[in-house]
């Protein structure tokens, strides 16, 4: 996330921050009035099987965690306004498509352009 400034037509969102067993703060951006707005088609999600059928021998693996993997994927800047919130008096904006309805459909959607 970083600061912005005002843009016709943003959506502004409210925050709040749930207590992790850690014992630190994990930000959450409520985009239950966002979501509610967008359309999100059926898709069906990969599991283990599809994995296993780009195996080859001498193939190497890395483990990804999904609730990590949301972060790779930034969000376009013209879309950037839609993902906004008000912190401390100053407007921010998130990058990442983390808690958005359509994230899972984006995220696999990527994966199946990089097979």
């Amino acid at each position: 996330m970083n600061e912005c400034g005002f843009v016709r037509n943003q959506f502004l969102s409210s925050y709040f921050l749930i207590k992790e067993p850690n014992g630190k703060n994990r930000f959450i951006l409520n985009l239950k009035k966002l979501n509610s707005f967008i359309l999100v088609s059926h898709f069906k999600l990969e599991d283990y099987r599809t994995v296993l059928n780009f195996l080859s021998r001498d193939c190497f693996i890395a483990k990804l965690y999904l609730q990590d993997a949301y972060f790779l994927l930034p969000i376009d800047k013209k879309y950037r306004k839609y993902l906004k919130f008000k912190f401390a008096n100053k407007l921010c904006e998130l990058w990442y498509t983390f808690r958005v309805k359509h994230s899972p459909v984006y995220f696999h959607k990527v994966n199946e352009k990089s097979r």
